[in-house]
């Protein structure tokens, strides 16, 4: 029931945020609330079965249909960026955490912490435009009418966020991990490191880790508008808002609320299936 419940709240949530915009309107240079104007095209678009299609041009189309494509590209960025964030991470435990340089990291990711996401994708398009120059090599396009060259660089560029809270928690549990006495002993027995570190830490990292996987999708999901609009992706935050129309916000935003789930899920199954493959009693 409490997921049930949570699934209702979040889908009156996505319909709020998507007819927002009827609900404000100026007039006589005064911000008016008009909800009637909402109801009237909710009403609308139920009654003449809309609500699965909007207007591109003066041509009707499928939302559904079109949604598919711009959705695919947003999942391959998001579960790229994820999986990428939490390799690094991982292996920032691994080799640098017993290290001085695991403080300097985590000052250093502390201080990245406040700087804004669409700082990082400026400074991202900053470089590919300064390579490009040097070498003659496009790595991205910033023409509005043509999509991205390539993934990459939007992916490394939205991982940035999740990776910062990833090493920070990771880096401060590891370090209170350490402390404990099983740890100490199994180090007293001489026991190598690769075999505490996954046999005895990772055990009681996990617990963290699953339940940090919302907050990492959700901080990711929040810089995925940033970074597909700026880079010019072809993803579902371009099928959105090239131009308002009620349905196709709230479809699309469901989409990617969806793509979330899935994202998390997924990351769920992964750290299962790493526990069973190298976690031995």
């Amino acid at each position: 029931m409490k997921v049930v419940w949570r699934g209702f709240l979040s889908l009156i949530f996505i319909i709020v945020v998507a007819i927002f915009p009827l609900l404000i309107s100026v007039e006589n240079n005064a911000i008016v609330f008009s909800p009637n104007r909402a109801l009237t095209v909710i009403q609308s678009s139920i009654s003449e079965q809309m609500f699965l299609k909007y207007e591109l041009g003066s041509e009707m189309r499928s939302i559904i249909g079109d949604v598919i494509p711009f959705g695919t590209n947003t999942f391959l960025l998001l579960t790229y960026s994820v999986l990428l964030a939490f390799a690094i991470s991982f292996l920032f435990g691994y080799l640098i955490n017993r290290t001085i340089l695991s403080k300097i990291v985590r000052d250093v990711m502390s201080g990245l912490s406040v700087i804004p996401d669409f700082v990082f994708v400026f400074f991202a398009i900053l470089m590919a435009v300064k390579f490009y120059r040097a070498t003659g090599v496009r790595l991205i396009s910033l023409s509005p009418t043509k999509p991205t060259l390539s993934i990459w660089i939007p992916m490394l560029t939205l991982s940035i966020t999740p990776t910062i809270y990833l090493v920070k928690m990771i880096s401060l549990k590891y370090e209170e991990l350490l402390t404990e006495d099983y740890v100490r002993t199994a180090l007293a027995k001489g026991l190598p490191k690769h075999y505490i570190d996954v046999q005895h830490l990772y055990t009681n990292l996990k617990p963290s880790l699953l339940a940090d996987c919302k907050k990492v999708v959700s901080l990711t999901i929040g810089s995925l508008f940033v970074v597909e609009f700026l880079f010019n992706i072809s993803g579902l935050t371009k099928f959105i808002f090239l131009d308002y129309q009620f349905q196709k916000v709230a479809v699309g935003l469901m989409a990617i609320a969806l793509i979330g789930i899935i994202v998390y899920l997924l990351l769920r199954v992964l750290l299962s299936l790493f526990e069973k493959v190298f976690i031995h009693d």
